[in-house]
């Protein structure tokens, strides 16, 4: 399995995230969060972040989560993923999707994602969800 720093390094040499602002902040096995701050550049015609943006760090999160049970070297593709939207973001909140997996079965992780919304100090508050299923593509 690798290693929360193997799962950050291979993170870290994709170019969407840092383009997008996306962060892992937490990692641990079966367990990922990943956050952003989102800005008017994320905001769809309406002013509100796109709902779009949710589903990306969502399946960031949970993506890595599944990874972290997966042989090293070995690729993760999602295979399925839903999104329930509740509530609209705001450019200035910071986005935040914890990613756990809820079962494993040969080269298959599911797994389900909360995604937050937090304008400045105030607390976050769910505004989507998110459900997966993803698949071990083995190195080589």
């Amino acid at each position: 399995m690798p290693t929360p720093e193997e799962v950050r390094r291979r993170f870290a040499g994709t170019p969407l995230y840092p383009l997008l602002g996306i962060a892992l902040v937490e990692i641990e096995p079966d367990r990922v969060v990943a956050a952003m701050t989102a800005a008017a550049v994320h905001c769809n015609i309406d002013g509100v972040v796109h709902g779009g943006l949710y589903g990306l760090l969502a399946d960031t999160a949970m993506g890595c989560a599944a990874r972290t049970g997966q042989s090293a070297g070995s690729r993760n593709k999602t295979l399925e993923m839903s999104v329930d939207f509740f509530a609209g973001a705001a450019a200035g909140d910071r986005l935040r999707a914890e990613g756990v997996v809820t079962a494993r079965a040969g080269r298959f992780a599911w797994a389900e994602a909360t995604v937050t919304a937090a304008p400045g100090d105030e607390p976050p508050r769910p505004i989507g969800r998110a459900r997966s299923l993803n698949y071990e593509v083995p190195s080589g």
